[in-house]
């Protein structure tokens, strides 16, 4: 079934969509029979054999159902939309999407993300998708969460950065920050830095990363970290290595792992011998920190146990029935490398 046109003077074909009544013509059966059957639709009387011939048929002519219609019969869609702030994204979160779209395909759903830009509105998204579940990576401001409450989807998944929220699933910047600096007290190092990312979309993940080690060097009786801006401008690094210098900085905390390579970059750059002069560790274990000089130590966190704490609450959500994980202690964990 095709249909032929004219377009800038060459022919373009374009197939007919198969339809249920297209299945049920080939199948000898109703519509509402095929209807029935595809929809899996409880309590009707249907021999084996038509349900296997209406498959077998559907499956030969590559019918698919229409989007739309089943959105109208369920009141939602099977799309679950992922939803990140106007943030750099990087390994992690990356690896994180990678792992939940293959955590929630076998049950149908299919992933989407989206950043929302700043002041920009959402509402046509919702109308437009109808979404199973939404997740949430963080606050979208005080206007997006009030469209996202009106829309009434009903599964919201939130990932919170604050460890002290009732979000469903928090990331452990603060822990991971309190891990840095007792790794590297225990290697012997009793003044510390702490790298801070000249971008400041990543306030709300620095933050709570800084908290977190200023808490430990308090409990351990060391002097609070001193703070400095590290960037991929190398003299922008160089600035910060003087002042760690000054203040007698043997170890450095850095917010990521890309932080730490530009401390480990510049360091090498102003001849400083590592780690004897200065020990870094970096936090994500992103795939380039084993191969730079020296390799970095750094904190993992572990984007396979984070996709199944999400999906299981998603899925809980939509069926009403469930285990609703939680992320615990060892969501994250310490690598140790030469460069601490």
């Amino acid at each position: 079934m095709q249909h032929e046109r004219q377009y800038s003077g060459s022919i373009v074909t374009k197939s007919k969509r198969v339809t249920s009544a297209d299945v049920a013509r080939a199948a000898g059966v109703s519509r509402a029979t095929v209807s029935y059957i595809l929809n899996n639709t409880a309590n009707q009387t249907i021999s084996v054999a038509t349900r296997t011939r209406v498959l077998q048929v559907a499956a030969e002519l590559n019918y698919t159902p229409l989007a739309s219609a089943r959105i109208l019969r369920r009141g939602r869609s099977d799309i679950v939309i992922f939803l990140t702030p106007n943030w750099p994204i990087g390994p992690t979160i990356s690896r994180l999407v990678d792992a939940l779209g293959r955590d929630l395909e076998p049950h149908g759903l299919t992933l989407v993300t989206r950043t929302h830009l700043d002041g920009s509105s959402l509402t046509g998204l919702w109308r437009a998708i109808t979404p199973a579940a939404v997740i949430r990576l963080g606050s979208l401001g005080s206007g997006l969460d009030e469209e996202l409450r009106r829309a009434a989807v009903g599964v919201v998944v939130e990932i919170d950065d604050h460890e002290d929220s009732s979000a469903a699933v928090t990331i452990p910047d603060t822990r991971g920050g309190r891990m840095q600096v007792e790794h590297l007290a225990a290697t012997g190092h009793r003044t510390l830095g702490y790298a801070v990312p000249d971008d400041a979309r990543l306030r709300e993940f620095w933050e709570p990363r800084l908290n977190g080690a200023r808490l430990a060097c308090v409990d351990l009786g060391l002097d609070l970290p001193v703070p400095a801006t590290v960037s991929f401008d190398m003299d922008v690094t160089a600035v910060a290595l003087t002042t760690w210098r000054e203040a007698g900085v043997t170890g450095v905390c850095a917010y990521n792992d890309e932080m730490a390579m530009c401390i480990l970059a510049a360091a090498r750059r102003a001849g400083y011998r590592l780690p004897d002069d200065l020990a870094v560790i970096g936090f994500d274990d992103i795939p380039t920190a084993p191969l730079v000089d020296p390799p970095l130590t750094t904190l993992a966190i572990d984007p396979d146990r984070f996709a199944e704490v999400v999906t299981s609450h998603v899925l809980a959500g939509l069926n009403g029935v469930g285990e609703r994980l939680r992320v615990d202690s060892t969501s994250v964990r310490l690598v140790v490398r030469e460069s601490a």
